[in-house]
């Protein structure tokens, strides 16, 4: 088994974002209650835009907040010439709607790249993709790991990492996009050379679901008594010629990274 550290991507990729000075570009990062798992995503930024000098605009709505009183908020946002990038931290308060919110967002500040805008653009490579679906693209590419007429199953059909990266690869590949509902998964998963798993289940897929000279790319953040653990149970493929990303010290690590990147193409995009 190989592992297919992120530590020196990370760091290459900083370093390429200090060269482009985004210490002057603003973020705006919205959260819509107060949850436990968002302190730890807004902490991992936070972090991240102190090194790159970059500014962050806290908005937090509660309970009492309305819907009309977001809109409001987002639309001044969007107008605000200092306000480089908007996201909406998920999860939101479970009253509100999630995609409706985003697309209030203006699609040249929408730094996550989900507003339908976006998504309708996806296939073509045109719209921004969600800096985890590019963060699953980047380690791909650092380990030059072809993507051309490959099998690659993506295990999970979300908005961050699911969806785009089938839209993404579709063209000349087989891509098989699965969820709970899709069957013989074992099977289907064991016949690709790349293997995309987000699916949020601690320790999910063991050996039995893989085979030799595959390719894993484990997107799983869970915590298990106490500790950060991805989708795969990666101890259980130790005698198995795959390669396989780390959990912690992966895709995670990359994410906030390619927030910052978009953020930086998105800026130079408004100056033109």
């Amino acid at each position: 088994m190989k592992v297919l550290e992120c530590k020196s991507i990370r760091e290459k990729e900083v370093q390429r974002l200090r060269e482009e000075d985004i210490s002057s570009l603003t973020l705006a990062i919205i959260q819509i209650g107060k949850y436990k798992e968002n302190e730890l995503y807004l902490k991992a930024k936070e972090k991240l835009a102190y090194e790159l000098g970059v500014r962050i605009l806290s908005i937090l709505f509660d309970e009492e907040s309305s819907r009309e009183e977001i809109i409001k908020r987002i639309r001044i946002l969007n107008q605000d010439p200092s306000i480089h990038g908007i996201m909406i931290q998920k999860p939101i308060l479970p009253k509100f709607f999630y995609q409706e919110l985003v697309d209030v967002i203006a699609p040249f500040k929408d730094v996550e790249g989900l507003s339908s805008y976006h998504q309708k653009r996806w296939e073509s490579g045109k719209g921004i993709l969600p800096c985890t679906a590019l963060a699953v693209l980047k380690v791909l590419e650092e380990y030059h790991v072809s993507l051309f007429d490959k099998k690659i199953v993506l295990l999970g059909k979300s908005e961050l990492v699911g969806l785009p990266l089938y839209e993404r690869l579709k063209g000349n590949n087989e891509v098989i996009l699965c969820d709970s509902k899709t069957e013989n998964i074992r099977e289907i998963v064991q016949s690709a050379d790349i293997v995309v798993v987000a699916i949020g289940h601690a320790h999910y897929l063991t050996s039995k679901y893989f085979s030799s000279s595959q390719v894993i790319i484990d997107v799983g953040t869970n915590y298990l008594d106490g500790k950060l653990v991805g989708d795969v149970l990666t101890s259980s493929l130790s005698s198995f010629s795959v390669c396989v990303t780390p959990v912690p010290g992966g895709i995670g690590m990359l994410t906030p990274v390619y927030l910052f990147s978009n953020l930086f193409m998105l800026a130079e995009y408004n100056k033109t």
